[in-house]
């Protein structure tokens, strides 16, 4: 998720420096990149979250998972020795 956080602040200035050159040169190219740059972001962003949960569903099915039960206390019930 580290990894995320630090494509999402690059993009973010990315995006930034984009609205800055178009507001200082008024050439609309600027403002076609940045869109570009967002819209590029964003279903990267889907794709990875879509990858995340279908990890979750994946695990969620498996046989086995009933293995780690919870004890009334909250810790993990160990079988009768």
């Amino acid at each position: 998720m580290l990894v995320i956080r630090i494509l999402a602040v690059l993009v973010a200035i990315a995006i930034g420096a984009c609205v800055v050159l178009w507001l200082f040169t008024g050439e609309r190219r600027w403002l076609r990149h940045a869109w570009n740059l967002f819209r590029i972001a964003l279903v990267l962003l889907v794709a990875f979250l879509l990858l995340l949960f279908g990890e979750r569903l994946l695990v969620a099915g498996m046989p086995g998972e009933q293995l780690a039960q919870r004890a009334p206390g909250g810790g993990i019930a160990h079988p009768p020795v």
